[in-house]
């Protein structure tokens, strides 16, 4: 699947959905389903030819199911580094914390380095 040489943002689940399929990863989140609580689950997706991906998937939320579901983050390798992508994931984890938080994020200048 080919992307722009921008950063990008996926909320839409259809969207989202067809292309963690089309990455192989939609399974990575099955070990999650039917869980008792409300979730978060990152994973970090490397090959990509030229994008970084990091794929967050919402579940178990009963009281607003409307929150479950799925986003999808994109960096061009291009500008961003792999160390980029760690602290991306940890500050998406400390958002989180402690419940449904929009993960909408102002994206810093890129690592030229």
């Amino acid at each position: 699947m080919d992307f722009p040489d921008v950063i990008f943002e996926v909320d839409d689940d259809e969207t989202a959905i067809r292309i963690l399929a089309h990455e192989g990863l939609l399974g990575e989140f099955s070990g999650y389903t039917g869980a008792a609580k409300a979730y978060v689950a990152v994973i970090k997706h490397v090959d990509h030819p030229t994008h970084w991906l990091v794929a967050v998937c919402f579940g178990g939320e009963t009281e607003n199911p409307a929150d479950n579901g799925y986003r999808i983050y994109g960096f061009p390798k291009t500008q961003y580094s792999i160390d980029y992508i760690d602290d991306f994931i940890v500050a998406l984890q400390k958002r989180h914390d402690g419940g449904y938080d929009d993960l909408k994020t102002d994206f810093p200048e890129p690592d030229r380095n």
